[in-house]
């Protein structure tokens, strides 16, 4: 059996959100930041193309509607890209690995609190459904 990290005994919040909360300080992240942090290869026109055609599951919000509005993301729905890549990304194991690897990326989407509202997978809405990972 594997032993517990250390950063599991703390009270620090090690869910995917308390993570983003604690690295962009708000709920909402400019979509800029979010494109120079984990898109760098993208140019801001081709990552909105991406995300307009599907290619990449990240919601835009803007505050007002205006074209010139400035785009944020949400640190939930990013927390739900990248835990989701998280759990694809273990089928480049050989299949005897995946549940060991998928039980080690925390869930924003499948928490008990999201299975006990109704919630059950990736049609969730993250910001209802989200809660720290314990």
């Amino acid at each position: 059996m594997l032993e517990q990290p250390a950063w599991t005994d703390s009270d620090r919040d090690t869910s995917t959100v308390g993570l983003l909360f604690e690295q962009f300080g708000d709920v909402l992240i400019p979509l800029e930041t979010v494109r120079e942090r984990y898109f760098r290869n993208l140019s801001e026109r081709v990552l909105r193309a991406a995300i307009r055609d599907g290619r990449i599951d990240l919601p835009i919000i803007t505050l007002d509607a205006s074209q010139k509005a400035q785009p944020f993301v949400s640190i939930y729905h990013l927390a739900v890209l990248i835990e989701r890549q998280a759990h694809d990304s273990v089928r480049q194991l050989p299949p005897r690995h995946w549940s060991e690897f998928r039980r080690a990326v925390p869930t924003t989407e499948h928490t008990p609190a999201a299975q006990a509202a109704g919630s059950t997978g990736p049609g969730t809405t993250p910001a209802t459904t989200t809660t720290a990972n314990q």
